[in-house]
């Protein structure tokens, strides 16, 4: 089977996502030119300062990634350190601490905020629902959640390739979450009625 078409902006048609958006930008990209999109974080203590070299990456770029506002047109992506939550991963109540975090971000930040969590793997896997669960205890606005693992940022911050393709998957994902459409399949794959 032949890769599908995707449609991007201006109905630019590209195979790979990743060209797609930074040749043409997300397909909707006229209906979120003056969007602010805000991003929390939390993320264990002993990992922060790594984390915090990711986002940046994620607002700013880094080589063939060029940065959220230049890729996905919006008006910016704002991050700032009050917005930021460290836990403590050596203790017996992360979760805890997490939901503590969560419930105190999504407090200052505005709807359809978007809060990474980062955390060591076995967090992550061994309470995966848990976690992801997070996002539905708060519900005075939409918070959307995005979970990094440890090992992901840390093979990420050590090989461009792998930060490039790593930056464009949470870029797409938190643009995806704030109500956007990245792209859209050209023609369906499979005939209607089958």
């Amino acid at each position: 089977l032949q890769e599908p078409y995707l449609l991007f902006h201006m109905r630019r048609r590209f195979v790979n996502p990743r060209i797609g958006l930074t040749k043409a930008g997300p397909y909707d990209a006229d209906l979120h030119r003056s969007d602010n999109i805000y991003i929390g974080l939390i993320v264990e203590s002993s990992i922060a300062n790594n984390a915090k070299k990711f986002i940046q990456y994620l607002e700013k770029g880094h080589t063939y990634y060029k940065g959220f506002k230049s890729t996905f047109k919006v008006n910016s992506l704002i991050f700032s350190n009050e917005h930021v939550k460290t836990v403590d991963s050596t203790s017996s109540n992360i979760l805890q601490h997490m939901e503590d975090a969560y419930l105190e971000l999504a407090e200052k930040l505005p709807d359809k905020s978007t809060i990474i969590v980062i955390a060591n793997d076995e967090v992550i896997e061994n309470n995966y629902t848990r976690v992801k669960a997070l996002r539905f205890i708060y519900t005075k606005k939409t918070i959307r959640l995005q979970l990094i693992k440890r090992s992901t940022l840390e093979k990420a911050l050590r090989d461009e390739t792998t930060l490039n393709f790593t930056l464009f998957n949470v870029a797409t994902a938190i643009y995806a979450k704030a109500g956007g459409t990245p792209w859209l399949l050209e023609r369906q794959l499979i005939p209607a009625g089958i």
